[in-house]
């Protein structure tokens, strides 16, 4: 999935943040859980990815300054299901130890609360058109916001796809495993493909993310950024 009308980040404010690598190319996001382990989607770890951490604009030549690392096991949830891609989650052990600072894993079933804003983040597609294949060189991030499975089920609507206008919508599609988020203040940001498995994480007031917490992965939804 995408960062559809967010912003770029701060250079140094998700320093736990991956960039997942075929043939030098980001094609999916993680987050640095322990220091040798990855967090990410299941759909992501089937390849041999290497993971890059510490990276910022993906583009820039002058930019040494990271970590590369191979993954000596990928652990996918067992019960990782692709067709109604449930327990989407998988670890990805490192090869080494990073440097960088790893983010917390929220452990409170109160965590987050209906309403609450979250931040999500990553190197993917920046247009909207389904069709229309642009990605990031920067990290960017996006504001949404956290509501319930009951509201999110309720969410249906007209979306622009590939094979034209289609009707969606998330009643009966959602499981206790997954969680939903979204824009409501009219940008119409989101997140969508090369951002999976990204963070979801609830920001703290340390300006290099010391107390952010870990609330979920990006992982499916219809559409990016449609206001229907």
């Amino acid at each position: 999935l995408r960062i559809i009308n967010g912003v770029s980040a701060p250079q140094l404010r998700y320093p736990y943040t991956a960039s997942l690598q075929l043939n030098k190319q980001h094609y999916c996001g993680g987050a640095l859980v322990a220091p040798d382990i990855v967090v990410t989607a299941a759909h992501c770890a089937e390849a041999s990815p290497i993971i890059t951490l510490g990276r910022y604009d993906l583009d820039d030549p002058l930019d040494s300054d990271y970590e590369e690392s191979s993954v000596t096991r990928a652990i996918i949830h067992p019960q990782f299901d692709k067709v109604v891609v449930d327990n989407d989650v998988a670890l990805l052990l490192l090869e080494k130890q990073s440097i960088h600072p790893y983010i917390r894993i929220n452990n409170s079933p109160n965590i987050p609360i209906d309403g609450e804003e979250l931040t999500v983040m990553g190197w993917g597609d920046i247009d909207d058109h389904p069709t229309v294949k642009e990605v990031s060189d920067e990290l960017r991030e996006a504001e949404v916001w956290y509501l319930t499975n009951s509201k999110c089920e309720e969410s249906k609507g007209i979306i622009n796809t590939s094979n034209g206008f289609q009707e969606a919508s998330y009643k009966g599609e959602l499981t206790d495993n997954m969680m939903c988020a979204k824009d409501h203040i009219g940008t119409v940001s989101d997140a969508c493909q090369g951002d999976s498995g990204g963070a979801l994480v609830r920001t703290g007031t340390h300006p290099t993310g010391e107390d952010d917490v870990l609330l979920g992965l990006v992982s499916w939804g219809y559409g990016c950024a449609d206001p229907n």
